[in-house]
């Protein structure tokens, strides 16, 4: 419909006749508006206004900015409390380690085992290679000590390195005592000067110290890593320890624990940092030679540098650690901000029109005074109203005061299909979609009538039968005695944005690769689980899957041919399960099944399908490869751990099914006797 026709062109006629009779009256008569409407008051407001949005561009630009270094400077605190925070934790298993000695007129090296053993390291203190017991020696004493500890069942036990010194110290217990910490049984530490500098502290001090940078006697030459140690004194009881001399006399020996520095941060921090990289030096600045740990990439080429960068000094016991922190591309990426620039252009897109608006009112008020020119100038005025409501890029209806629609423009015929024919003198309700209740609408006319709009998001159908959803804002036109005359809906189609929005959901809680689940889904559903099972009795599997044989297949074909045979262990995982169960991945070749079971015993059959389905060979980039699988379990609430504890379970016993030969299924049993196999 166009707006001229609601216009009689005798009504023009007769408005352009009154405008000349009116002109004639007031020529020569300078009014306000002739003063004010002109092109030089258009440049003076054009001027005002650019600089308002030139500072309010400002103003935003160094809001957001500061938004965006509080937010790093968060991310750089929180890592650097979870550093300290784990430090004192280590500090407090140390602290427990030297009570059991204060405590006990003799601790056995079974008493050191079972008190290492019961605190669960592997668990609970990640990073942490062992607790252990160094005994301070004096060159008389060595020799008869080494015949002690080599009498007590350690036939090749000695003090290494060999060679005289005025002092010994020796490792004589170490938990867990196997692996890489066999390597430290009998050592001196003393020997070292960087270990010594920390032994020393802490015998003079009473209080713990930690060592500087060091290469750990448990390195074997795979994985190096820099190292370090916390050392805690031991003094003999009923001797007085409130001097340096004091606590030299009656020092015996030390309760420490090695660290090796990449396996600590990750226990500490997880697997990555997403938002942080961060290079670690041992002491108060940053030098080469002194880095413990670096997850970030030195930035060559073309590689722009981190937009935020910040040096923190860690203060721990004995030491200070200097970290550089410098922002990773996904948190400068999430800090990113269209603000600045959508004020800026929003704004001089304002400054513009209002120049344009003043601008035409100054020459509107020169054609004032000549009648054709004015009447031709409404006429076109009019014109220009019709063109821009049919041409709006939103969708416009417009219904008289009963809700019956009288007019329409062309995007909402384009959004919706229907023609002007099809919906005059309808209701609007016939787009809609049938997804909101009456309650929906009883509030949205409540709104509208009492403020005279609502704006929201509605879902609508087109002609055709698709719906879509429409970002929608409705007002309420009065006229001069407050009556409502009409309604004036103004919306757009805000599909694409619902569905990319959807889309980042799904992806929030899947894996990439194969759209399984990933660990933040998979623990929410594993919360209902526990819960299912606890009300109906039955039982819950958590399994923990890690293929065997994945990596030659990286190796051989490359990470495209890996993915394609990622991609079939998950097609087959889902094969294995029914609709109500759960299988996640929780990154490389590790992932984790949900299995509810009504029988004690059916879990069994269960881990077997999934284990010899994963062992039936791959047709990988048309080669035939072969794969296993080692899986972990633990049965919900003969397991009676919470949900993190039932997938560490699971992960344990994976790591059975590994040790015992892989392609193996291993139940975890909360008993003492641990896992056991399927």
């Amino acid at each position: 419909m166009s707006l001229n026709h609601m216009v009689p062109e005798t009504v023009l006629e007769s408005r352009a006749t009154d405008a000349a009779a009116l002109t004639s009256v007031n020529i020569g008569k300078r009014t306000l508006a002739d003063r004010y409407h002109n092109v030089t008051t258009a440049w003076v407001v054009l001027a005002i206004s650019l600089c308002i949005t030139v500072f309010s561009w400002w103003l935003s630009s160094e809001y957001v900015s500061k938004r965006a270094q509080d937010r790093f400077n968060f991310e750089v605190q929180k890592a650097s409390q979870a550093v300290v925070k784990r430090m004192q934790e280590y500090e407090q298993v140390l602290r427990g380690g030297q009570g059991l000695f204060i405590a006990s007129d003799e601790v056995s090296r079974r008493d050191w085992h079972d008190y290492v053993e019961n605190l669960r390291i592997d668990t609970y203190w990640p990073g942490i290679q062992g607790i252990g017991l160094a005994l301070m020696l004096t060159p008389e004493a060595l020799e008869s000590h080494v015949q002690a500890v080599r009498q007590s069942g350690y036939p090749d036990y000695s003090v290494h390195p060999e060679g005289l010194r005025p002092q010994y110290s020796s490792i004589v217990y170490l938990e867990p005592f196997s692996g890489r910490n066999l390597r430290a049984f009998g050592y001196d530490m003393f020997s070292e000067p960087t270990r010594q500098a920390a032994m020393v502290k802490a015998r003079d001090s009473g209080n713990p110290a930690m060592s500087g940078k060091v290469v750990l006697v448990q390195e074997t030459g795979q994985d190096m890593q820099a190292g370090f140690l916390m050392y805690l004194p031991l003094y003999r009881k009923d001797m007085p320890l409130a001097t340096e001399a004091q606590r030299r006399a009656a020092h015996y020996g030390y309760v420490y624990s090695p660290f090796r520095i990449k396996d600590l941060m990750r226990g500490i921090l997880g697997a990555d940092t997403p938002h942080l990289d961060f290079s670690l030096y041992d002491g108060e600045a940053i030098r080469e030679d002194a880095m413990l740990h670096a997850t970030s990439v030195p930035h060559i080429g073309d590689m722009p540098p981190p937009l935020y960068t910040r040096v923190e000094q860690i203060g721990l016991p004995g030491r200070t650690w200097t970290v550089r922190f410098d922002s990773s591309r996904i948190l400068e990426r999430e800090l990113e901000s269209a603000q600045p620039l959508i004020i800026g252009i929003g704004g001089l897109g304002v400054d513009v029109l209002l120049f344009l608006i003043i601008w035409s009112l100054s020459q509107s008020r020169k054609r004032a005074t000549r009648l054709v020119q004015t009447m031709a100038a409404l006429v076109n005025e009019q014109r220009l109203a019709a063109n821009v409501f049919n041409n709006a890029r939103e969708g416009i209806l417009v219904t008289g005061s009963d809700a019956r629609i009288i007019a329409v423009n062309q995007m909402f015929m384009e959004i919706t299909g229907y023609s002007r024919m099809d919906v005059l003198g309808r209701n609007p309700s016939m787009l809609s979609a049938g997804r909101h209740d009456h309650v929906f609408f009883e509030e949205m006319w409540e709104e509208l009538l009492s403020k005279g709009h609502w704006s929201g998001e509605v879902w609508d159908r087109r002609k055709s039968g698709s719906e879509f959803v429409a970002a929608m804002n409705i007002s309420s036109v009065k006229d001069t005695a407050g009556r409502t005359t009409h309604y004036v809906g103004l919306f757009s189609d805000i599909t694409p944005q619902k569905d990319y929005q959807m889309h980042l959901e799904f992806m929030a809680q899947h894996d990439v690769l194969t759209r399984l689940p990933n660990r933040t889904l998979l623990m929410d559903r594993l919360q209902v689980a526990m819960s299912l099972a606890s009300r109906s009795g039955k039982h819950l599997v958590v399994a923990y899957v890690d293929l065997d044989g994945f990596k030659p297949i990286n190796d051989q074909l490359g990470h495209e041919a890996g993915d394609q045979a990622l991609i079939s262990v998950a097609q087959r995982l889902r094969a294995c399960i029914r609709a109500g169960d759960t299988v996640a991945r929780l990154g490389g070749d590790e992932f984790v099944l949900l299995i509810m079971e009504d029988r004690a015993g059916d879990y069994v059959n269960a881990m077997e399908r999934a284990r010899e389905s994963l062992s039936i060979p791959y047709r990988v980039s048309d080669r035939e490869m072969l794969m296993s699988a080692s899986i972990g379990y633990t049965i919900y609430p003969l397991d009676q751990g919470n949900a993190e504890a039932l997938i560490q379970h699971a992960d344990k016993a994976m790591y059975q099914a590994k040790q015992q030969g892989r392609n193996q299924c291993v139940q975890y049993r909360p008993a003492a006797s641990g896992p056991a196999s399927a």
